[in-house]
């Protein structure tokens, strides 16, 4: 209905909206606060719940540039869940999904 939000075939890796005590894969609901303001229903507790949820992944490749290195992980951080990528104007839930990946010592 409302058009502020898009999303892209991805997975981003962040803790896990129902223990937040594990690392998992998320996908993104693409909505924002206003989606259903045009059919006039406001989303009062909108931010009770986060915009991204763990979710199985499928397919996964075993060589990928993801994949070749721990530090694309540990130290690049790439491919996780950051306040940067968070979807503009979504639930303030999302900023406890944020894992910081600790260095690994080699």
């Amino acid at each position: 209905m409302e058009t502020g939000s898009t999303s892209k075939p991805d997975f981003i890796l962040g803790l896990n909206p129902r223990d937040r005590k594990t690392l998992t894969t998320l996908r993104v609901i693409p909505t924002i606060r206003s989606t259903f303001h045009p059919a006039g229903i406001k989303m009062e507790n909108f931010d009770a719940l986060p915009n991204y949820w763990d979710s199985s992944v499928h397919n996964i490749k075993k060589r990928t540039e993801r994949t070749r290195s721990c530090d694309s992980c540990h130290v690049a951080k790439e491919g996780f869940l950051k306040r940067e990528t968070l979807i503009k104007d979504g639930s303030k839930a999302n900023e406890e999904l944020i894992y910081n990946i600790k260095p690994i010592n080699k």
